[in-house]
């Protein structure tokens, strides 16, 4: 409840660079608090969360909209999501082919990371996607959202 007022403030600002902001912090919480509980190595953790930041940042910022629109960022225009995937796949399975460990528990360790690259950063990063695209209704619908996970999660 002590946030709530601090949320409303940034959701409710113009533009969407102070809900990146926030959600970004909120991402690298979220997602270091799921590796926290699932990877045993602190390696392990501290590389899936720097590659998650890459990747979440990749979804916001590889679009037009993000950039400064001039006409070198119009090629980007399909392709920023693929590349957001793409930070968040393959270097995840490259650090792991070459990391020396248990080879048991290889599948495991790269299906935490990438899932919570996915699931939590991804995710989360969606929310300032919302208020991007949505320039008008942005703030709004954010918290149309946050209001639905909220009540669905406490029911």
């Amino acid at each position: 409840m002590v946030a709530v007022p601090v949320l409303l403030f940034v959701l409710y600002q113009p533009g969407a660079l102070p809900t990146w902001g926030l959600v970004f912090l909120a991402a690298l919480l979220g997602m270091n608090e799921l590796f926290a509980m699932t990877l045993a190595d602190k390696t392990d953790r501290r590389v899936s969360l720097a590659l998650g930041a890459i990747a979440c940042a990749a979804l916001f910022w590889l679009h037009p909209d993000a950039l400064a629109a001039g006409p070198r960022s119009l090629s980007l225009l399909g392709v920023g999501p693929m590349v957001a995937l793409f930070l968040a796949v393959v270097p995840v399975g490259l650090y792991y082919l070459f990391r020396f460990g248990d080879m048991q528990t290889v599948a495991p360790r790269i299906a935490y990371s990438m899932t919570g690259i996915v699931y939590v950063g991804f995710l989360a990063t969606f929310l300032a996607l919302t208020k991007r695209d949505f320039p008008s209704v942005g703030g709004d619908l954010v918290l149309l959202i946050l209001l639905i996970a909220w009540v669905g999660d406490t029911a």
